[in-house]
């Protein structure tokens, strides 16, 4: 499912995330020539007047490119949020009434439409844009790195396992926690419509404490989820600040031992610390922007669930049969309904009648005899359990066998 005008935005974003993500690692070679021109240029001044002009270009072109890249990525995420909106308000209004009577779709119809659609804006605006220029970064920056001096780099290269499996480790807890604090928001809010939509009803019967001990449990659920992925953000922040520190002195000391042997200039170590740093530290960003994705494809399994079902009682299909005209001549024989959230409970055991054009007919019988039943069957908000159902049989010759239409 995409929007048209999507792909001519996902382009230029693309184009401006890799520009974007280049930028960073060429001020870190930028540092190091200034740093080779202040010590070792005969016209340092010059040299310098270079590369600050170089510094300015470059700054130029990360400001266009990091403009486009969030411009483009968030219009191509609410072109495509805007269409998955409706598609599933469709899709709900579409399904069969038994579907909403089963509440399988335990979670509130609405909260789904609002919070888990911006989970999906989330994994698809300005995060794409940041995890395509730090991957690029990362790349460009390890580039930088070898080609400045590989030895060095090599060394510091063995810390940067140590910063990927952080930040994958952050990430799943992350999402975990993330999934299920929303499907407990998701079922609070149902309790809450449910309540405020039967208040009279649980005011009559002093049912305010039981919703609301309800509603506190879903809340409480989604607290302790919300505490489990700070602490496994705050300890995965902090023991990637820690790897990283120790990265910046394994880097300064074997740097030195390089400097001092002659096998690198003070600016090729420059270079390579900063644009192995710049790396690493992007690669460290690329797991909170990938956690969004993996929230935003959570988000979007129950979202596109409930689009690609097909009910089956069909509302919008344009197939069945299309009668020119209908006498009203409703024929019900031996036929057996349960409620689909209550398969267990009958509620129509062979039931037979007969309505011809024009005549008057009223059900009378105890609550919960099938009075309002039959006529959701005819009105097919459900499809009985049955033998043979005839809904205008001298008109329309669909039913022979069952509730067969569409």
């Amino acid at each position: 499912m995409s929007h048209p005008q999507s792909h001519r935005y996902d382009s230029v974003a693309i184009i401006a995330s890799i520009v974007s993500g280049v930028g960073q690692p060429m001020v870190a070679k930028l540092m190091g020539t200034i740093i080779t021109d202040l010590t070792m240029a005969e016209d340092k001044g010059a040299a310098v007047v270079k590369d600050v002009k170089f510094f300015v270009i470059i700054g130029c072109a990360i400001f266009v490119a990091a403009y486009l890249q969030m411009c483009f990525w968030t219009l191509a995420a609410e072109n495509q949020v805007k269409r998955i909106r409706e598609e599933y308000l469709h899709a709900i209004l579409r399904q069969d009434i038994g579907w909403h009577d089963t509440g399988k779709q335990s979670e509130s119809l609405t909260t789904r439409l609002n919070s888990d659609t911006q989970l999906i804006y989330d994994g698809l605006a300005d995060k794409v844009g940041l995890a395509i220029s730090s991957f690029t970064t990362f790349v460009a920056g390890f580039i930088i790195g070898f080609t400045s001096g590989w030895k060095l780099s090599l060394v510091l290269l063995s810390c940067v396992p140590l910063i990927g499996a952080c930040a994958v480790m952050m990430s799943k807890f992350t999402v975990q926690s993330t999934t299920k604090g929303q499907d407990s928001y998701s079922k609070a809010g149902s309790i809450a419509e449910q309540t405020f939509s039967s208040i009279r009803t649980i005011v009559a019967f002093g049912g305010q404490k039981r919703e609301t001990d309800a509603y506190i449990e879903q809340l409480d659920a989604a607290f302790a989820n919300g505490k489990q992925r700070a602490i496994a953000t705050g300890v995965g922040i902090g023991t990637f600040m820690l790897i990283l520190f120790s990265t910046y002195a394994l880097a300064f000391w074997y740097g030195a031992h390089q400097v001092h042997d002659g096998h690198m200039n003070s600016g090729d170590v420059m270079s390579v610390f900063m644009g192995m740093i710049i790396g690493a530290f992007a690669l460290g960003n690329i797991g909170p922007n990938v956690a969004a994705f993996a929230s935003a494809q959570g988000a979007a399994y129950n979202i596109f669930k409930t689009i690609d079902r097909i009910p089956t009682i069909d509302s919008a299909s344009p197939n069945g049969a299309k009668p020119e005209n209908i006498r009203g001549h409703i024929v019900v024989r031996d036929v057996d309904f349960h409620y689909p959230s209550r398969p267990d409970v009958p509620i129509l055991k062979k039931m037979n009648i007969e309505v011809k054009p024009g005549q008057t007919v009223a059900l009378v019988g105890h609550s919960g005899s099938g009075k309002s039943t039959i006529v959701g069957l005819v009105e097919r908000f459900y499809d009985p359990i049955c033998k043979y159902y005839e809904h205008a049989r001298p008109t329309l010759e669909r039913f022979a066998t069952g509730m067969d239409m569409n």
